[in-house]
């Protein structure tokens, strides 16, 4: 029998998701499962407190911010583009290390998470992937193809708990992307913070246990 390792890929703002991931931890430990969290650091956030002070120095330089604020609003619109091909360079390493004649990888993506666990789905035998939230489209800058493009090229399990009300795609604007077979939506009354009622997070807990068991 092989072993089953799940591996964590969690959002951008992982601060922003503390509870909800020690959750998740505790739940798939429950399981007698290895879980791998994803070392990610917050090298993000430097960038965007980075950004943020040259803005403010630059503020009695009128004439240089108007070079340099398309410049600092385009680092803003591709940073998390970035950010993931970056997630990956750093996971393959990791994923490399494993046996995997003896193992069976599941990923589970949350946010962007999710982006980089489908992304690399494509070059590793994962057995599935499981996306909480996943962010179809940007609210400010609307659809980019980083985000879902792969998605139509998908050649194992992806199971994408969704809420019906997250801002990250909703289920008018996911009707629009063209995505594999292998691709299942499922809906939750949430929206993308998450936030799951006890009876709701008992029917996501059990559906997650039947996809890795």
């Amino acid at each position: 029998m092989k072993h089953k390792i799940v591996l964590v890929c969690g959002r951008e703002n992982l601060s922003d998701d503390v509870q909800l991931h020690c959750q998740l931890i505790d739940f798939l430990e429950s399981l007698e499962i290895q879980v791998i969290k994803e070392p990610f650091n917050g090298r993000h956030h430097i960038q965007a407190a980075l950004t943020e002070k040259i803005r403010k120095y630059l503020r009695f330089f009128n004439l240089i911010r108007l070079i340099l604020d398309p410049l600092l609003s385009l680092h803003h619109r591709f940073k998390s583009q970035l950010l993931v091909q970056w997630r990956i360079r750093k996971l393959k390493p990791l994923l490399q290390l494993l046996d995997w004649e003896n193992t069976e990888l599941y990923l589970i993506g949350r946010s962007a998470g999710a982006i980089v666990a489908s992304k690399l789905a494509k070059k590793y035998p994962i057995k599935a992937i499981i996306a909480l939230g996943y962010p179809f489209v940007h609210p400010n800058y609307g659809m980019q193809k980083y985000r879902v493009k792969h998605l139509s090229q998908m050649n194992k399990p992806v199971f994408i708990f969704q809420g019906n009300r997250d801002n990250y795609g909703n289920p008018e604007q996911i009707c629009e992307i063209s995505m594999s077979s292998c691709v299942q939506l499922i809906p939750l009354n949430t929206d993308h913070a998450f936030v799951l009622d006890e009876i709701s997070w008992e029917a996501f807990t059990s559906q997650l246990a039947q996809i890795i068991s």
